[in-house]
C-alpha cells in the first residue's frame, strides 16, 4: 500500500473510474494506486485523470516518436529509482537493447536521443548546469517547439518519478496516513468530482 491510503475505487466518481479502468485495461497505466492516492484532492484529481486520459506521454507523442519518449521515460525511472515505471513498457517497439544502450553506450543512439538523455540526467541530478551553452546544444538538434515540449515532458517525469517513489505506491506496508471518508467527502463538497477531465 502507498504511504497514504488510496481512496477505494468504489468511492471515485463513475466517469473518473471508467477512465482509470480503461487505461489499466489498455496498458497505458500499470496500476491504479497512484490515481487512487491522489483522489484525496478535489483540485488535483481531475488533472491526474485528465493526464491518464491523455495517455502515458501526455500528448508529447504528437511531437516526438513514442519510442523516443519511452526511452526517456524508462531512463528517468531508472535514475529516479521508480521500480514500477522502470519495469513497465508502454511502447513495445522499443527494444531492450536500446534501453540498455541508454545506460551502457549512449553513443550508439542518435544525436537527438543522446541530447535528450543528457538533458534528462541534468534535470535529475544537476539542473543548475543547464546554462546558455546547453540551450545552444539543444537548439542544434531540436526545434524551438521540441525544446519547450521536451523540457516540459522531462520535468514532469522527474517530479512524477520522485512522487511515486516517496508515496511508495506499490509498497507492501500499511499506509502511514489512513483513509478518512468523511474528510474526503468534505473536501469534495458532496463526495463527487465535478466533470473530471
Amino acid at each position: 500500500m502507498p504511504r497514504i491510503a488510496p481512496v477505494p475505487m468504489g468511492e471515485i466518481d463513475a466517469k473518473s473510474r471508467s477512465i482509470i479502468e480503461a487505461a489499466l485495461a489498455a496498458g497505458t497505466i500499470g496500476h491504479t494506486e497512484y490515481a487512487q492516492t491522489l483522489a484525496h484532492s478535489p483540485r488535483l484529481f481531475p488533472l491526474i485523470v485528465g493526464g491518464i486520459k491523455a495517455g502515458p506521454y501526455a500528448g508529447a507523442e504528437k511531437t516526438f516518436d513514442p519510442a523516443f519518449l519511452e526511452l526517456l521515460r524508462i531512463r528517468s525511472a531508472q535514475i529516479g529509482g521508480c521500480g514500477p515505471c522502470s519495469q513497465s513498457r508502454y511502447n513495445k517497439s522499443l527494444s531492450e537493447e536500446t534501453i540498455a544502450c541508454a545506460v551502457i553506450d549512449p553513443t550508439s543512439l542518435s544525436p537527438r536521443e543522446q541530447m535528450a538523455l543528457k538533458l534528462l540526467a541534468k534535470m535529475h541530478g544537476d539542473y543548475h548546469s543547464i546554462d546558455d551553452q546547453f540551450f545552444r546544444e539543444l537548439g542544434a538538434v531540436f526545434s524551438i517547439v521540441e525544446v519547450v515540449e521536451l523540457l516540459a515532458y522531462v520535468s514532469g517525469m522527474v517530479g512524477g518519478h520522485r512522487l511515486l517513489h516517496v508515496l511508495d505506491v506499490l509498497g507492501e506496508q500499511e499506509p502511514v496516513i489512513g483513509y478518512d471518508p468523511a474528510e474526503r467527502a468534505a473536501a469534495f463538497g458532496q463526495g463527487a468530482v465535478a466533470d473530471a477531465a
